[in-house]
């Protein structure tokens, strides 16, 4: 699904428009001149149907070449595997992400705890993909048209990496689950989930310029983007934690 130019939503489960798997996060495809790139893979259940999104947005699956991940919870990361076999997709994690998702460890990703919740069905698994690549936050790197910065930002889980991308005439954020649209969070009982932290990675997300931003769950922004931050700071500047999605 084309949201805009080059950039296409091609998972969303119940906490965005049900696309793909109702455990889906949002998962996008962005175009870096020939060469397309995805964001996210979903939870790895029904991986398929983001295939199918993908041919029927005219994306050319040969020129869908590497899969970031923005963090290793199953519901961005459990598709990565899966998203491997079947595109030969070079997979890239951050560097606590990418040795987690090379053994698919789940008391790491708190899976275990979300099964004994009832988040996931007990017969849910995660995956490994051994061929996992890890980069190192901080450190800009080019695809095409596109400069792409992985930057740290803590909080919602330990792992968490947004990406910040500059392409001509734009700059896009996809912050994972580390804010939304109205300056939302994601606060969570999980073991790697840090309140300073998270409050640190939103003061520090409101020092960059950006236009669009592009989370991990529920509507996205074409312009403007940053007021969703300046939203989250009028409640961590009076040490409150912003509403939780």
């Amino acid at each position: 699904m084309q949201i805009a130019d080059g950039i296409f939503l091609i998972a969303s489960g119940n906490l965005g428009v049900s696309l793909t798997h109702s455990h889906d996060c949002n998962a996008y495809a962005l175009r870096c001149g020939e060469e397309y790139i995805l964001i996210d893979s979903g939870v790895g259940i029904e991986t398929e149907r983001i295939i199918e999104v993908l041919k029927s947005d005219g994306i050319p699956l040969e020129r869908v070449r590497r899969l970031f991940l923005t963090h290793y919870h199953l519901d961005h990361s459990g598709g990565a595997a899966r998203l491997r076999d079947l595109l030969g997709l070079e997979v890239w994690a951050g560097p606590i992400t990418a040795p987690v998702l090379r053994v698919g460890d789940e008391e790491a990703i708190s899976l275990a705890a979300a099964k004994r919740a009832g988040v996931y069905p007990v017969d849910v698994k995660f995956h490994a993909c051994p061929e996992a690549n890890a980069f190192q936050p901080a450190i800009s790197f080019a695809i095409g048209d596109a400069q792409i910065m992985p930057i740290a930002a803590p909080g919602h889980s330990r792992d968490m990496i947004c990406f910040l991308i500059h392409q001509p005439n734009r700059t896009l954020l996809f912050p994972g689950d580390t804010i939304f649209y109205g300056g939302r969070i994601s606060l969570q009982d999980a073991h790697d989930c840090d309140v300073p932290a998270y409050c640190s990675s939103i003061r520090m997300l409101a020092k960059i310029e950006f236009e669009m931003m592009f989370p991990g769950h529920g509507l996205w922004s074409l312009a403007a983007a940053q007021r969703h931050v300046r939203e989250a700071m009028t409640f961590v500047d009076r040490l409150l934690l912003p509403p939780n999605l």
